[in-house]
């Protein structure tokens, strides 16, 4: 199973059951700490769902420096997701959860627990939210306006 194939998975969890109602994957956004393999955020709050396809990979991980400065990271809730088996929940640690991937169903292993949101977390999922809005607006001027919505965004006055 690939890095792709698990962040497929990770959208599709996230959106499952209305759990969240805004996914994004892989989003780059210069003013926030990390890019997140999947994001979304719902009615209980936002979860991050970093994919690790490798064991190596999810040892390197530990190493970022916003996993060893949990309140610069993103998610209320934060999970681990790699194929059935290739992690034990023991492993998963600071309150990350983990869930594994079958053929036919994502189950979790491990669940994860609530993180503060507050200070530099709440910040950069702001900017992540209002990157991505400000992305869509862009887009959403060359299509059929939307009922109720009047899009415009700042830098499109600059001309």
């Amino acid at each position: 199973m690939t890095h792709a194939d698990l962040v497929k998975r990770a959208r599709l969890w996230l959106a499952g059951s209305k759990r969240c109602r805004v996914v994004l994957t892989e989003m780059v956004c210069g003013n926030i700490t990390e890019t997140p393999d999947a994001i979304g955020w719902g009615p209980r709050g936002s979860i991050l769902v970093e994919c690790k396809a490798s064991r190596a990979d999810f040892r390197a991980d530990a190493k970022k420096w916003f996993r060893l400065r949990p309140e610069y990271g993103l998610g209320e809730r934060r999970y681990f997701m790699a194929p059935a088996g290739m992690i034990n929940p023991e492993e998963v640690e600071g309150g990350w959860g983990l869930l594994e991937v079958h053929p036919h169903q994502v189950r979790c292993g491990k669940k994860a627990e609530p993180f503060p949101f507050e200070g530099a977390t709440a910040r950069n999922e702001r900017q992540a939210l209002i990157s991505a809005t400000w992305r869509v607006l862009e887009v959403a001027k060359l299509l059929k306006p939307v009922d109720g919505y009047e899009v415009e965004t700042i830098e499109s006055e600059r001309g």
